[in-house]
């Protein structure tokens, strides 16, 4: 199965670089890795090159994934890790209701987003991978259309759910911290605000053999 990722690069792509690392040593039935938008000029994987609309960031991400071929694959970003093994029976992960979203989430433009979702609607759009189906995701675009969140949008509906409390981690940690904070997690996002000489450290300790895709 392949790892697909919609990208717009951000520096060299270092978060991208273990991400990939770090889906290579768990995810067992990986097959290839395709990059849907920018390049970086180290990666060595399969790319289709498309342009982000402007201002339009959630949506800019679903049109990158209806460009994949692939009828089922492994939807990821380039900042979610993998810290233990998983494989195609991955749950679909969720936290809060959307509702719950709309009202606290700080900033206003995914309020809105959340808003715009279903009245019962989970929000699995924490940040860990999920399967898709390429048909389900095509029957779910007019929906996604819409602005809300890819993976929230996408899942609502299906079955297999599991409540995973969202692991984001936000602003500088020492490498002792950090350890701490992912310990006994399957699944780990980084903000930039976090990215400092200990994370890169600790990304490194994680995943330190480079992957076919670099």
């Amino acid at each position: 199965m392949r790892l697909v990722i919609p990208y717009r690069l951000s520096g060299e792509g270092l978060e991208l670089r273990y991400a990939i690392r770090s889906m290579v040593k768990h995810f067992k039935p990986l097959s290839g890795v395709l990059i849907i938008g920018d390049k970086p000029e180290w990666y060595r994987g399969d790319h289709i090159a498309r342009a982000d609309l402007k201002g339009e960031k959630e949506k800019s991400m679903m049109l990158k994934v209806l460009a994949a071929p692939d009828p089922v694959f492994l939807y990821s970003n380039d900042d979610f890790f993998a810290a233990a093994d998983f494989g195609p029976d991955l749950p679909n992960y969720y936290d809060v209701p959307c509702e719950e979203l709309a009202i606290r989430h700080p900033q206003a433009d995914y309020r809105k987003m959340y808003f715009n979702c279903g009245p019962a609607w989970l929000n699995y759009d924490i940040h860990t991978p999920m399967i898709m189906q390429k048909a389900r995701f095509i029957t779910q675009y007019s929906r996604m259309d819409e602005q809300t969140p890819i993976k929230t949008t996408y899942a609502n509906g299906l079955t297999g759910a599991a409540y995973l409390c969202d692991m984001k981690i936000r602003g500088e940690h020492t490498a002792a911290e950090l350890v701490d904070l992912t310990r006994d997690r399957p699944f780990f996002s980084t903000h930039d605000s976090a990215v400092n000489v200990d994370l890169i450290d600790f990304l490194n300790t994680l995943y330190p053999n480079a992957s076919c895709y670099e």
